[in-house]
């Protein structure tokens, strides 16, 4: 390992994005096989418990002195449920910092959720996964017209009035889509997950892929995750998504990115380690001071750490 990469596996760091279950508790019924494989592959190998002292011992070796749990799909119809479970580890261990949780916006009884999950000290944001695309291989919502429908939008309003942000989720077709949302409510805070989600790399997929993200970084308010390259490449190799994790940057700065693990699903194919290997990589080429706020800085302001 080079000076480098030892001087940033050193320095302190949020890790923006992780899950954590117990499959005994019977909620995450997609990590109970026989499973369908996703657009990941095959995720049978994380079919198992992964718990905060899994967590720990994973982060312990990169200086993760904070992180944030993201909702993980629990059973949807007890959402305030995996909220109430992690806040009790987070009252238990310190760790994680921030809690990401589920709610459906375009719920009739939608605040009297949010406000089930607010009386959880560590909430700071909803997601509600809005990807879709065409192809029944890769679409995680549903529903395709969520963007476009007022009762969600409506919902989507409401976080405001909670204090809370969102983490949003989505294929980069739908990226303008809701860039133009987001640019209707600049009081919700916005991070986007996964780099955009940039899976198809053809050159007219990159095109749609940066014009999204572009009209996303354009809002002062809106924020991007340098994670999940294993969830649309699962061969990646540093130099390989290198391009999309320098394009996010360039477009919203460092200031307005974070680099986050989420494991257990991107270790799938590589094991926590490599996958901080690659943001060391990836960060070496920025100032020190560009590298905390990629590491720690970001996702501790974003998250109100």
């Amino acid at each position: 390992m080079s000076s480098v990469h030892e001087r940033l596996q050193a320095m302190p760091k949020v890790d923006a994005h992780h899950h954590l279950w117990d499959l005994s508790m019977g909620k995450h019924p997609w990590l109970v096989p026989p499973v369908t494989p996703r657009m990941y592959g095959d995720h049978t190998p994380i079919c198992k418990n992964y718990l905060i002292d899994d967590f720990r011992r994973d982060s312990a070796p990169h200086n993760v002195v904070r992180s944030v749990h993201v909702q993980a799909n629990w059973d949807p119809a007890d959402a305030v449920g995996e909220t109430r479970w992690v806040q009790g580890i987070v009252d238990a261990h310190g760790l994680p910092n921030a809690i990401v949780a589920y709610a459906d916006l375009a719920d009739p009884a939608l605040d009297a959720v949010l406000e089930a999950h607010c009386a959880h000290a560590a909430v700071r944001g909803i997601r509600q996964i809005l990807g879709h695309t065409d192809d029944p291989d890769l679409q995680r919502s549903d529903r395709h017209d969520l963007l476009a429908d007022p009762a969600w939008e409506r919902g989507y309003a409401r976080l405001a009035a909670h204090g809370l942000s969102f983490d949003l989720q989505v294929f980069p077709k739908q990226l303008a889509a809701a860039a133009a949302l987001a640019a209707r409510h600049p009081q919700v805070p916005v991070c986007v997950v996964h780099t955009g989600f940039p899976w198809d790399r053809s050159a007219a997929g990159v095109a749609l892929w940066r014009a999204g993200m572009a009209a996303l970084a354009a809002l002062p308010h809106v924020h991007a995750k340098l994670s999940g390259p294993g969830m649309v490449a699962p061969d990646w190799t540093a130099q390989s998504f290198a391009p999309f994790i320098h394009a996010t940057i360039e477009l919203f700065g460092p200031a307005r990115c974070m680099f986050a693990s989420n494991v257990p699903p991107d270790a799938i194919h590589k094991i926590y380690d490599d996958i901080y290997a690659g943001f060391y990589a990836w960060a070496e080429q920025y100032s020190e001071a560009e590298q905390r706020a990629l590491f720690h800085d970001t996702a501790s302001r974003f998250y109100r750490l």
